[in-house]
């Protein structure tokens, strides 16, 4: 048997114990999706109160760009300033909550971690991840805003789009490794180097039980909007248990 088969059946065989691992720790399962809960909830709620901060000077913003030196205007100061205090909520909340189903997620795989070392660990791994997103997020919006304003293509929108999500991706496949694995950042990316090739197929298969939740909601709220509430209870948050269990099984 090849090692490509190899990797596909201890894939399939975690995805299995992922499973029966949580059935039989369902308390602890609601557990983590009650934190889960409460980590969505703050930072959407913190999103919310951003985006109601930064809706005016926006606006302003925006309509003087053609011509910046028209009206003066504080706008951008305010908008620099929203952006940098958003970042530094969103760290702090993430830092504090993140490591409470963590800590669960280790626990029902027999793994003893403090919060407080799960605390310090995702504060540094946060801290690369947020300034690594920033840095995506100005790459999208900087060529985007280029090709609108200007209408000349700096960078041509699919290769821009498919870059992104691709970054994206990889942003996410980093902080799973860390997470789970409770290396040191550079040691994380250098471990999620070296086993790429063993730890891609649960990734992508983890990509793919959210895409098929994603459209087990999206046609529900069709049928009624209340309807998709109750499995983004039901399905959503017990799958986000799953992938921290099935991707520490992954890369033990």
């Amino acid at each position: 048997m090849n090692k490509s088969a190899n990797i596909l059946i201890n894939a399939m065989l975690n995805y299995k114990k992922a499973f029966a691992l949580l059935n039989g720790n369902l308390l602890k399962l609601l557990s983590m999706s009650f934190a889960d809960i409460i980590t969505i909830y703050v930072s959407l709620f913190t999103l919310s109160l951003f985006s109601a901060a930064i809706e005016q000077p926006l606006y302003e913003f925006l309509i003087n760009l053609p011509n910046p030196a028209a009206v003066e205007s504080n706008s951008g100061t305010i908008i620099t300033i929203s952006f940098i205090l958003l970042y530094a909520v969103i760290y702090l909340l993430l830092t504090f909550l993140q490591p409470i189903s963590w800590k669960i997620a280790f626990g029902i795989l027999g793994i003893k971690h403090t919060y407080k070392k799960i605390m310090r660990h995702i504060l540094l791994t946060n801290l690369f991840l947020i300034l690594f997103i920033a840095a995506i997020n100005l790459y999208h919006d900087l060529f985007t805003t280029l090709n609108k304003i200007t209408g000349i293509t700096a960078i041509n929108s699919y290769f821009l789009q498919l870059s992104y999500i691709i970054m994206m991706l990889l942003a996410l496949y980093l902080l799973l490794v860390s997470y789970s694995t409770l290396f040191p950042f550079r040691k994380s990316v250098l471990f999620a180097a070296k086993n790429f090739a063993e730890l891609l197929i649960p990734f992508i298969l983890i990509l793919l039980t959210f895409a098929v939740i994603h459209l087990i909601m999206a046609a529900s709220f069709y049928l009624h909007p209340y309807f998709n509430i109750v499995l983004g209870f039901v399905l959503f948050l017990p799958s986000l248990s799953f992938a921290r269990i099935y991707f520490m099984l992954s890369v033990k």
